[in-house]
């Protein structure tokens, strides 16, 4: 069996066939996307028997870049030399992961999964957002930063900024830049916040925001000391997050390494994005007994959170960002699959294991330990 039969030239695509993306590769003569194919097809060849059927069926019905991805693990760890067993039982559990894998006598648990992008609402919903803050950040004021700490913009048109901008110049400027100096290093945070919010409502637009105080030699222009109203609930950590959320407790007390594996169909995800998604995220505080700007971490990782260590039957989490397109022209030979080390884990998974870069925390810093191999050459040479 194999994953795409060969058709002609002059084959059309039947009238009760959805145009999917295996239907397009299918009747497609583009000779691009016919190395797709032969590419796909020869690594469809390495499958049991037994698990053909099913995948090309998941191709099939429109699960493409899912069944794509676990066809690309099934051969990347194929050519490394694993024993592969598909959906491995676990004891007590009706559930079952992807795989299980075993070699030079260490063995763990595969689970894949996709890391989306937005929904094209969402999508929307964030760059009304950002245009809005842009605009906001515009304006310059030597004596205060701006902590928000909601916005709610209307789905319609994108609201103007101009009477907003003119609403916080105001603000600003009755403001006693001394007095707030003092009440911000003395007071309860939660009193300085309740005494000193600007809250903003016109035309379905809703603000809220805390005023801060500037240290005298800040040479900080931008006005927004964070962008967190964007980041809550529009940012890749958070999409990353409920992905992995999905699956790290799904299968009960394992006995043996957990790896979650996740395609990351996004572009323009960094690893420092994956790792504030799983470490808890950047962020700027001004400290209130020196008036100056830090970088700390939110405890809202996925490894950690303010309660601490959490989702410990994860031993680490696999990262690539993957297409069917990417098999075209060598695009591989660019990209490296990145594995992140849960430092809490139940059972951790072995440093130095696997020919991909890995990230792990020693003496408290995230340490970064690269690989000369990228994908193209652990699949094609």
């Amino acid at each position: 069996m194999n994953l795409f039969e060969d058709k002609k030239k002059e084959d059309n695509i039947p009238s009760n066939i959805i145009k999917t993306i295996y239907h397009s590769l299918v009747f497609s003569t583009n000779e691009s996307e016919k190395k797709i194919k032969d590419c796909l097809n020869n690594w469809f060849s390495h499958l049991p028997e037994e698990e053909k059927g099913g995948l090309k069926n998941r191709f099939i019905r429109d699960d493409f870049y899912s069944a794509f991805f676990e066809l690309f693990l099934h051969e990347f760890f194929y050519k490394l030399g694993f024993k592969i067993t598909f959906h491995p039982t676990i004891e007590g559990m009706n559930t079952h992961p992807d795989f299980l894998l075993e070699k030079n006598n260490f063995k763990f648990y595969l689970e894949a999964t996709l890391c989306k992008e937005y929904s094209e609402e969402k999508e929307k919903e964030i760059k009304r957002k950002e245009a809005f803050c842009n605009e906001i950040n515009k304006l310059v004021s030597s004596d205060f930063f701006i902590s928000p700490e909601s916005i709610n913009i209307p789905d319609e048109n994108q609201p103007s900024s101009k009477d907003l901008k003119r609403f916080i110049e105001k603000k600003l400027n009755e403001l006693d830049k001394e007095q707030l100096e003092k009440e911000f290093k003395n007071l309860d945070l939660s009193k300085y916040m309740e005494k000193y919010r600007i809250n903003y409502k016109k035309n379905g637009v809703e603000l809220s925001m805390i005023p801060i105080p500037k240290e005298s030699k800040s040479n900080i222009n931008e006005l927004l000391a964070t962008d967190t109203f964007v980041a809550e609930d529009s940012r890749f950590e958070v999409s990353f997050r409920n992905t992995l959320k999905k699956k790290g407790k799904r299968y009960g007390d394992m006995k043996l390494p957990f790896v979650i594996a996740v395609d990351i169909l996004e572009s323009g995800v960094s690893k420092e994005d994956i790792i504030d998604a799983l470490f808890g995220e950047t962020q700027y505080v001004v400290g209130r007994s020196t008036n100056k700007i830090e970088i700390s971490r939110k405890k809202d990782g996925f490894f950690l959170n303010k309660q601490g260590p959490q989702n410990t039957m994860v031993s680490g989490v696999l990262t690539v960002p993957l297409f069917h397109t990417d098999l075209e022209d060598k695009r591989l030979i660019s990209k490296k699959i990145k594995f992140f080390h849960n430092p809490w884990a139940k059972n951790p998974f072995l440093k130095d294991y696997l020919p991909m870069c890995e990230y792990s925390v020693e003496r408290g810093e995230i340490k970064e330990k690269n690989t000369d191999f990228s994908i193209y050459d652990i699949l094609f040479l």
